[in-house]
């Protein structure tokens, strides 16, 4: 009898031990679900902001053609086909850049002439300022 006794304690024992272990296991469960939760939300939030971000790219990208076909108007034929040539420079692969650093940038190359057109319209034909001070 009193192995008996014994042996029901071990059971019961063994079975107290299986149901802490299985509420362990629960809870790991529980915390591996909201992890993954988390994750997927974080997963959709950059997913929307990829695609923000695509047609905001691809937004500037219409602008910066239709600007840049606007300017095309205040250029010289010259002007336009050395920006030309630079750009069709860069989409052939010309990524050593290092080389081109000496040469005026297109940009540069119209700012200097806006820069000199405002210069020259400040003075007369003759050279002198004729805007008063004020």
């Amino acid at each position: 009898m009193e192995r008996i006794r014994g042996a029901s304690q071990r059971v019961n024992d063994l079975m107290g031990e299986i149901s802490a272990a299985s509420e362990e296991q629960s809870d790991g469960i529980g915390q591996i679900s909201q992890a993954i939760t988390q994750i997927d939300q974080g997963t959709q939030e950059s997913s929307v902001a990829m695609h923000t971000y695509n047609r905001s790219t691809e937004s500037l990208q219409r602008e910066i053609h239709a600007l840049s076909h606007s300017a095309q108007a205040f250029l010289s034929e010259a002007e336009i086909t050395a920006i030309q040539a630079t750009s069709a420079g860069r989409h052939n692969g010309d990524r050593d850049w290092s080389k081109n650093a000496s040469k005026p940038k297109p940009l540069e190359q119209i700012e200097a002439r806006g820069n000199k057109n405002r210069q020259s319209s400040l003075t007369s034909p003759t050279g002198e300022n004729e805007w008063a001070s004020f």
